[in-house]
């Protein structure tokens, strides 16, 4: 992958001849190395990315054959000043529709390169404008190994990928082949790209609900999320693929996923569309945070914020006295798009709070620099006639306004918009514990603290028995429940388990404070059962393995006090729920249960320690869990 990065900055590019001219050059003879290129790069693609030893042979070198794959070499640029981005491109000027020279080459009629028999279309990759730094000298961009030729559907109903082949047999054959050598990321025919997608809605989307179902599934059946945006098809087949029953399907998860980092990785600031561009970012930041790739995780949040602060949309609800800013994507008049660009961000801010409470790190979304609408219900947000009276509550920065707006419609409340809020208090609550500025026992830390619980009260006060209580809920809003329960519950572990500077045993203010979160975590292992006697899948939420960590390292200290064997039996129940969380996310399930089977084996002066430094000191000894191999 280094390699082809390399290839790409050093302006080496596939020729494709000017169709003025003359039409491409389609025999072997007419496809020979420049006499200018080095022996370095008398290489295939193939054989490069592999980093394996290529004969050079044509049109298809010994490895290639052998693995029955696709074998292509790069051909040096007659032209290098011309700049190619779409197919668009290749077609006479005078042929070109006035769409087109007005600048929209994302024209539902775009020519496509079966219109024009000169030129083939093997091989190139669809790129938007804008979408790679348009000073590199691109024909096209040329992913080894990977499907990505699309021709557009004849009707709806009609297949819209029939150029992608599921090749079995080469699995088999590159299974006897190399043990080492690297599978194509090849996307799967159009039958199970829709069934994964559908897995996706029906698995991932309560988690991660920044997708509106209808115009996704349309996109994907036209192949247009395909030209445009391959990294988030990708990333959704990475994430539906260990629900799908094709074992061959699942076997690919892990080079879906590396495709679908690589692509990313290639967009730019202003890459479009940028509501999938930033859908890609998401979904790559919750999938490498399941597996434990936790430096992908930190950086692909970091590069989709800065991506989504440059098309200006961590302001798309800015009045009109707010300074506009940068603002590379133009601002979406449609209802049902605006709502869901609120909801990638905020989707965003959710997966940033999730990895820095529990490791103390600073946030990489603060709060201020948001001006976006707490979105519309789901309801109304996935009906195919949403219009502007059915969208946003507005966001306030000001903790006392936020709790004070209204999170329900006539009909029921509105349970994300409360999930919403309380991540807001739980980044203000991470913010206070772990500033740099004040020590823990001063006055002004103390008072901050006391604040966040003040406001945290407020917001428990003003919540409805059905954002509470699973027996209260209907079924359709139990995960947001669940989840809702634990996010508060962690905000007041970490709020009233403060680190003190006396040794063992605490002053009696200290001591009442760790009691009320013993008490707090026991509310979780009581939620925890409540939702199991309906059904566990609301359990499986990624975004809180940590959160009941917290409850059960709390509980865990209270019974190596007490030694209360209720005590024990509420830990074991939080112990089964990480085997079930081994069962979806492996990675977070053996993190999490090593933790607990760590915790249970210190000795008594560590449970002293661990009590004393208070919420902060909790994953001190996370590098001496049992950590997940990816």
């Amino acid at each position: 992958m280094a390699e082809l990065v390399i290839e790409l900055t050093e302006r080496i590019t596939t020729s494709i001849p000017d169709p003025l001219i003359s039409p491409l050059a389609s025999s072997p003879s007419q496809l020979a190395m420049d006499s200018s290129v080095t022996k370095k790069k008398q290489v295939c693609r193939s054989c490069r990315q592999r980093k394996k030893r290529c004969d050079g042979a044509r049109p298809s070198c010994s490895l290639c054959r052998k693995l029955n794959i696709t074998c292509s070499y790069i051909v040096s640029n007659p032209n290098p000043g011309s700049v190619h981005t779409s197919y668009v491109d290749f077609v006479p000027l005078a042929e070109r529709p006035s769409w087109v020279l007005n600048g929209n080459v994302d024209h539902p009629n775009l020519p496509q390169p079966h219109d024009y028999p000169e030129i083939s279309s093997k091989g190139f990759f669809h790129i938007q404008r804008g979408s790679v730094d348009s000073q590199l000298p691109f024909t096209a961009l040329d992913v080894p190994n990977t499907s990505l030729d699309f021709a557009p559907p004849t009707s709806f109903g009609d297949s819209a990928i029939s150029d992608i082949t599921w090749q079995q047999d080469n699995i088999n054959d590159f299974d006897h082949a190399s043990n080492d050598a690297i599978f194509p990321a090849n996307l799967p025919p159009q039958a199970q790209i829709l069934e994964l997608v559908e897995l996706f809605f029906s698995h991932s989307y309560a988690f991660l609900p920044c997708f509106h179902e209808s115009e996704l599934l349309k996109d994907v059946s036209s192949g247009q999320l395909q030209r445009q945006t391959p990294a988030l098809l990708y990333a959704i087949s990475a994430i539906s693929a260990q629900y799908h029953p094709d074992p061959a399907i699942q076997a690919c998860r892990g080079d879906w996923f590396d495709q679908a980092k690589f692509l990313f990785e290639l967009t730019q600031r202003d890459s479009l569309p940028a509501l999938r561009v930033l859908q890609a970012g998401v979904c790559i930041v919750h999938h490498a945070w399941t597996v434990g790739d936790y430096t992908t995780a930190c950086h692909a949040l970091g590069k989709t914020w800065r991506q989504a602060c440059s098309y200006g949309l961590n302001q798309i609800d800015a009045g009109p006295m707010q300074p506009p800013g940068l603002r590379l994507a133009p601002v979406s008049k449609d209802a049902r798009e605006k709502d869901e660009f609120r909801r990638v961000l905020w989707a965003l801010l959710f997966l940033d709070r999730d990895q820095a409470w529990a490791t103390g790190w600073p946030q990489t979304i603060p709060d201020r620099h948001y001006l976006v609408n707490l979105p519309s219900d789901d309801l109304n947000f996935q009906s195919e006639n949403m219009s502007d009276e059915d969208a946003s509550t507005p966001f306030h920065w000001n903790l006392n306004r936020l709790i004070g707006s209204p999170s329900n419609s006539i009909q029921h409340i509105n349970t994300y918009h409360c999930v919403i809020k309380a991540y807001v208090i739980l980044g203000r609550a991470n913010d206070q514990i772990n500033t740099l500025h004040d020590e823990e026992d001063a006055t002004e830390y103390e008072r901050g603290l006391d604040i966040l619980d003040s406001h945290l009260v407020r917001f428990r006060l003003s919540l409805p028995r059905s954002a509470t209580s699973i027996q209260a809920a209907p079924p359709e809003e139990h995960v947001n429940v669940f989840w809702l329960t634990n996010i508060l519950n962690t905000i007041t572990i970490l709020l009233h388990y403060r680190a003190c500077s006396n040794e063992p045993p605490l002053d009696e203010k200290d001591e009442n404070r760790f009691r009320h979160c013993v008490s707090v975590a026991r509310n979780t292992v009581q939620m925890v059962t409540d939702i199991s006697r309906i059904s566990p899948e609301p359990l499986l939420n990624s975004h809180i393995p940590a959160m009941l960590y917290l409850a059960a390292a709390v509980l865990l200290i209270h019974w190596r006090e007490s030694k209360d064997d209720k005590i024990k039996d509420e830990i074991d129940i939080l112990r089964l729920v990480f085997d079930r969380f081994h069962d979806v996310f492996p990675a977070l399930g053996k993190k999490f249960k090593g933790a607990i089977e760590y915790d249970l084996e210190v000795d008594d002066a560590a449970i002293r320690r661990a009590k004393q430094s208070g919420a902060k000191g909790l994953l001190g000894s996370c590098p001496k869990w049992q950590m997940p191999t990816r």
